[in-house]
């Protein structure tokens, strides 16, 4: 009995054995052995095994690890991806279907679903029609769905990512940062200021993509004809870049946010005249 004691230690199995008639130590959980005997050089010796109960809590545990480091990798990501708190919650399901947007719903939701695809061919897409059809809701349920997944998104606007560069800035550093998501969504493409600046810095920011061999999100209030219509050097090499590297996806209808609008202001202005009633 000494003798087994001594061999296992002071474990926690030491608590919850029992000897058998063969002088092994069985588990009181699970009724597995905690030792075996084993002949060695000619000599005996009783050799630690895991018992079946102590097995799976190993497992749990390394489970349960597995599932917090993954929890914090995607909330490093959320940390990281640069995208509105406004847009925090924006999923797939919570998208109100309509005949204007259930295609671009389903490509978008493909999109997710092949992603790896996606970047290995450096497949981007390009949402594009009126103001308020829900383009950059669709671009966030992308991001949130491939966020969830593990992979890094960075979504941010034309406007910021021109903010954020200039004379005297991190210029390559803010550039590598975005190229190092496996997926950057630019929102608002188009609404950039029309200075030869403005034009060179967000060729420089789509051209970077391009040459990293990383897919490309944007959304634009841009017509597909102005997008086609060659004539103006500048903005030529912008959407040719584009265009090569962006499945077009047109997101037609009335703005979401009139309607909205609308809506909100009609019941406001009944609880404001009637009370309520």
């Amino acid at each position: 009995m000494s003798d087994v004691n001594m061999n296992l230690g002071n474990s926690s199995d030491a608590q919850n054995y029992y000897i058998n008639d063969e002088g092994i130590p069985i588990c009181k959980t699970c009724g597995h052995p905690l030792r075996i005997r084993q002949k060695l050089l000619g000599k005996e010796y009783l050799l630690p095994v895991m018992c079946e109960c102590r097995r799976k809590q190993l497992e749990e545990d390394e489970k349960r690890r597995k599932e917090a480091e993954a929890r914090e990798k995607i909330e490093t990501l959320r940390r990281n991806s640069l995208m509105d708190e406004m847009f925090a919650e924006s999923r797939f399901e919570k998208v109100v279907r309509t005949t204007y947007n259930v295609k671009a719903l389903k490509i978008a939701h493909r999109y997710c679903e092949n992603i790896d695809k996606m970047i290995e061919t450096n497949q981007g897409m390009l949402f594009y029609g009126n103001v308020g059809t829900g383009k950059t809701l669709l671009a966030a349920c992308i991001a949130n769905e491939l966020l969830d997944k593990g992979y890094k998104v960075i979504m941010t606007s034309i406007i910021k990512a021109l903010d954020a560069l200039g004379y005297g800035k991190d210029n390559d550093g803010y550039i590598q940062n975005i190229n190092s998501a496996d997926v950057l969504i630019l929102d608002d493409f188009g609404a950039e200021r029309k200075t030869d600046y403005a034009y060179e810095v967000v060729y420089n920011i789509i051209d970077s993509r391009y040459r990293a061999k990383k897919p490309l999100i944007i959304t634009t209030n841009l017509p597909f004809s102005e997008l086609t219509h060659r004539g103006d050097l500048k903005t030529d090499r912008i959407y040719d870049r584009v265009l090569e590297m962006c499945y077009p996806v047109e997101i037609p209808g009335i703005s979401w946010r009139m309607m909205m609008a609308k809506e909100r202001y009609e019941k406001s202005g009944k609880t404001i005249l009637n009370g309520g009633d």
